[in-house]
Parts: C-alpha cells; structure tokens; sequence
C-alpha cells in the first residue's frame, strides 16, 4: 500500500493512494485520489475517487459467486458538512460500480449508488448538569443500484451500511470469504467543537 498525501495551507489537502494485493491467479489493484477543502472554520468539502481492476481464480469465483475474467469498474464519493458547536447539517452522495473491489479495506456491499442529507442540533450545557450533551438529528438517505431496479428512502444513521434493498440480490465484494473494500471515508457524525 502506498498513501500520500500532502496540506496546501490549512484550507486544502490533496492525497493519492495506491494498494496491490496478488498471489498465483489472483490480483486486486485499486488506484485513486482524495481531497479535502475547508473553506471556512465551519465548513467541509471532501471527494474521493477509486479504481480498481481485480481478477479471481475460477474456484473462488465460482464459490463465492464473483465474475470471471478482470473486473473494472471505480467509486466516488462527496461530502459536504457544516458544523457548529451547535447545529450542523450535510450532504453525501455516494457511487460504487458493480465490479469495484477493494481488498485491502472493509465494504459489506458495492453496486449501488447513495444519496443522503441530514441536519442536527446539540444541547452543549455553559455549566455542570446532570448530562453533557443532548442530541437531536434527522436526515434522509434515498439508495439504488447500479441498474436502478432497486431504491429505497429511509431516515437512517449515516453510519448504517446495511443493503437496504434486500429484495433484490446484491453483489458484495470479496477475498475468500470475507467482505472488503479499501475506502475508510463515511457519512458524517457530528462532533461539534467551533462556536
């Protein structure tokens, strides 16, 4: 695995991430680059974009249900947060092809595509009291795969990775018989410290 990643001011932050995993007739390569722009105290942008290109020997593939011959495909991801010592609120959108693998990482489900805003209000007590914060949040997510015969919207937690569409069969990447996926971003939980 090779990670880089560099601060143009304190505003800015550029990365680029390379991993190889390979061993006899298999091999999982991903390649892509992030950033992170905070254009004010309070406010986050943040993108990611992946590729990946994967073969499996044929006794995994067909024991796990995986494509033959090498898959390609890529994920992307967006976030915008907004975040006060007392309100917050985002925006996350997310892409992951059918064919994306990441076998380096820890992803329980790829072929879809996620949409989801969300705003929250903490009660942050000036003097000692019987609690120390009080949250209230609300947001909504709304998913489809890839071919979009599959959506859902639901108030969910942002960190909820669960197929939601449990109807329709989905494809989950994997490595013997383990779920994975090299991509540790996620949606946002507010950790409000900026007045």
């Amino acid at each position: 695995m090779l990670r880089y990643k560099r601060d143009f001011g304190s505003e800015v932050t550029l990365g680029a991430l390379v991993t190889d995993r390979e061993g006899g007739a298999y091999h999982n390569r991903v390649a892509g680059f992030d950033s992170e722009w905070k254009p004010t105290e309070t406010d986050m942008l943040r993108l990611q974009v992946l590729g990946s290109a994967t073969r499996y020997p044929a006794a995994t593939a067909a024991e796990f249900g995986q494509p033959t011959g090498e898959l390609r495909d890529f994920s992307a991801e967006f976030l915008y947060l907004h975040d006060t010592r007392n309100w917050d609120y985002w925006a996350w959108l997310r892409d992951l092809g059918d064919e994306f693998r990441a076998d380096l990482g820890f992803l329980p489900r790829v072929d879809y595509r996620l949409g989801e805003v969300g705003s929250g209000y903490s009660w942050i007590p000036d003097r000692a009291t019987w609690y120390s914060t009080l949250r209230a949040e609300g947001m909504l997510r709304h998913v489809v795969d890839q071919r979009a015969t599959c959506s859902t919207t639901a108030p969910l937690r942002p960190s909820t990775t669960r197929a939601l569409c449990s109807r329709t069969p989905t494809r989950s990447s994997t490595s013997g018989a383990r779920s994975t996926t090299a991509s540790s971003s996620t949606a946002p939980t507010s950790n409000s410290t900026t007045a």
